[in-house]
């Protein structure tokens, strides 16, 4: 919370605009205000939002009494008590007591470290303590300990404290601040907290805030794209464990939900907020959030705005607004465009290769560097040292790319060349002989090139499955088509028509140039009218990702089909390249095509959407560490459905 008496009511950039909620919320028997204690902690969270002040460090026991009556007088039976650490206060039990005394029953936003303690929490629940916001950032005691800024016993008190405050009655929520420490682990913290606590806890994920004293640490230096893809198995997490997940601070969009409800002070409950510098004034809670953050003018057409809680000043000040897609006529956002693909750079550092782990120098050579962000690639007798910088992708999906699935690529095409899929790369896999390292924790592993085409099995499956197409052909993407001598061979034959689809036109130029009896339209799925039925096959081969809106994408293609008609789904997880600088350099030199990537789906992803759109899978070809990056769905129209839209 920023600090007392701020004037909250700033103008805004031109280009941003806030709602205007007034500062006269009615004291009402369910009203609630924050009562803060002071900013004194025994924890030293480098993240902290609190301002540092010193005039707001500490308040005497006598003023909090005072403060205690005012809220009485002003119409309050309840209270949010919180610092700092509320706990550590000399006088935290006679205000508390105080505050009952007067009627009220109190929460507690808390590290619950001080609840630990025997008889604590019995005490407080004594004292008119009904629930407790507890701040825990993990489930690795190291990890955790960092961000609280203390030693790992910290830790281990607070998840005592949460105990001892769930076996006596209290409702308990787990607070849980992303940071780039804890981003690559969450879902695991969730499926841990789960399993421990059961229906008896909730769990509440926050975007950070650069508000405070802490709002530089290179922690929290995150942008909402850093933490989409561990919302996302967040939420699939929820939904396997049957936890209870809530997000604060996450505009609606970035969710992906427009029906989401995010937890911020005044959806917790705290309505009001105690002035703590004078204890004299109280502001409307829902006035000083709305104060505080702001929205882009692409949202006012958002069927969300009322309920989305936007990002904050500071957010939109250091990174814009691009990321803000509005939901409109209840249709999805689309996500902010995403990359598919970072590289792992050649570097100078070369050691000799060694049969033996053991002999093996590697580790030794790391810099000091994150060992998920490097790896050698044998070469001969030597093994030469390969990192990356990326920024696109968190540390847990790189780890997934490198060691889950293990997609990545060298590539050997001279610089510039970007499309050579058959000669150009070769897929590389980690050498066994690191498993049994001792230092396998330290170091990027050892990997070794593949001979072959790394797409040789996907491709030849999506060629023989062209060239049995016969009939009316919607090519939805078709971009410069990769099979070209396969549809032509179809078009003499008279075996099909074919009418390819793209939004850009110099993708359709070089085409129709190499295809001339095919019919091209530049447009995209989601506005390409044409009847119901009017195709015996769909194509979509690697355009799914490009697309707005997949689920309406589908619908489309699954409407323009006709009964027993077939739609071929391409599409490519994430990888990684293996390049050297010059290569890198001749890439991002590269002309980009007219549209953009807007997600990195699975083929996973896709198989809960297709019911609805009366299409069933014929053949599932997924992405996975036997295979490429490479994905395929074989998908058959429900013979008895004409128009499922209908």
């Amino acid at each position: 919370m920023a600090s007392a008496g701020k004037d909250f009511s700033r103008p805004l950039g031109s280009r941003l605009f806030k709602k205007k909620v007034p500062d006269d919320e009615p004291v009402t028997p369910e009203s609630a205000a924050l009562f803060r204690f002071g900013e004194q902690c025994n924890n030293d969270c480098p993240m902290c939002s609190n301002t540092g002040e010193a005039a707001l460090f500490f308040h005497p026991t006598e003023t909090l009494l005072r403060r205690a009556d005012f809220l009485r007088r002003s119409g309050f039976r309840r209270a949010v008590v919180t610092g700092g650490e509320p706990t550590i206060h000399p006088g935290f039990w006679t205000v508390v007591e105080r505050l009952f005394a007067d009627g009220f029953t109190w929460d507690i936003n808390t590290h619950g470290r001080s609840f630990a303690a025997e008889g604590f929490a019995r005490r407080a629940v004594e004292a008119g303590l009904r629930r407790a916001i507890v701040s825990l950032h993990s489930h690795v005691p190291a990890t955790s300990a960092t961000i609280f800024g203390a030693r790992e016993h910290a830790h281990h008190e607070t998840v005592a404290g949460v105990d001892r405050l769930i076996d006596a009655g209290v409702d308990v929520m787990l607070n849980c601040v992303l940071t780039r420490l804890n981003l690559g682990d969450v879902h695991e913290y969730l499926r841990v907290g789960r399993a421990r606590y059961g229906d008896r806890a909730v769990f509440k994920f926050v975007f950070p805030s650069t508000i405070g004293k802490g709002g530089q640490w290179a922690g929290i230096a995150l942008r909402y794209a850093d933490v989409g893809a561990a919302v996302r198995r967040l939420r699939s997490t929820a939904r396997d464990v049957g936890a209870v997940v809530l997000f604060e601070s996450f505009p609606n969009c970035v969710l992906g939900d427009p029906d989401a409800t995010n937890l911020g002070r005044s959806a917790f409950g705290e309505t009001h907020y105690l002035d703590d510098a004078s204890g004299e004034r109280i502001h409307s809670m829902r006035h000083i959030e709305a104060e505080l953050s702001a929205f882009s003018e692409v949202c006012r057409p958002c069927s969300s705005l009322r309920s989305c809680p936007g990002i904050s000043r500071q957010y939109a000040k250091r990174h814009g607004t691009d990321e803000l897609v509005p939901f409109v006529a209840g249709r999805p956002a689309a996500a902010a465009t995403r990359a598919n693909s970072f590289n792992y750079v050649r570097t100078e550092t070369a050691v000799p290769w060694t049969a033996a782990a053991a002999a093996c120098t590697a580790h030794a050579h790391g810099s000091g560097l994150d060992p998920v962000r490097q790896l050698w690639l044998i070469r001969g007798d030597r093994l030469t040292r390969y990192v990356t910088d990326t920024g696109d992708f968190t540390p847990a999906e790189i780890a997934r790319i490198k060691s889950g699935v293990s997609h990545l690529f060298v590539d050997r095409a001279p610089a510039g060349v970007l499309d050579d899929f058959r000669n150009g790369m070769r897929r590389v896999l980690p050498d066994p002989v690191c498993g049994s390292c001792a230092q396998r924790a330290t170091c990027g592993r050892r990997f070794h090139e593949v001979d072959g085409e790394p797409y040789a099995r996907e491709e030849a499956r999506i060629a023989d499955h062209i060239a049995r197409l016969r009939g009316r052909v919607l090519d939805v993407g078709c971009g410069e088509q990769l099979y070209r001598e396969e549809l032509a061979a179809l078009l003499r034959a008279d075996a099909i028509t074919y009418t390819g689809l793209d939004p850009d036109d110099e993708s359709l130029a070089r085409f129709r140039a190499a295809l001339p009896d095919a019919q091209l339209q530049r447009g995209d799925i989601e506005h390409f009218e044409d009847e119901p039925a009017s195709y015996d096959h769909v194509l979509c081969l690697r355009s799914l990702n490009h697309v707005l809106d997949p689920d309406e994408a589908l619908s489309r293609m699954s409407r323009l089909l006709s009964p027993g008609g077939s739609l071929l789904l391409v599409e490519m997880t994430p990888f990684a390249m293996l390049r050297r600088a010059e290569q890198v350099a001749a890439a991002d030199r590269a002309p980009r095509a007219g549209h953009q990537h807007f997600r990195n789906l699975a083929s996973q992803d896709v198989l809960p959407l297709l019911p609805r759109h009366a299409l069933r899978v014929v053949e599932h070809r997924p992405a996975d560490r036997d295979a490429s990056n490479q994905w395929i769905l074989i998908l058959e129209k429900d013979p008895g459905v004409c128009d499922p839209s209908r």
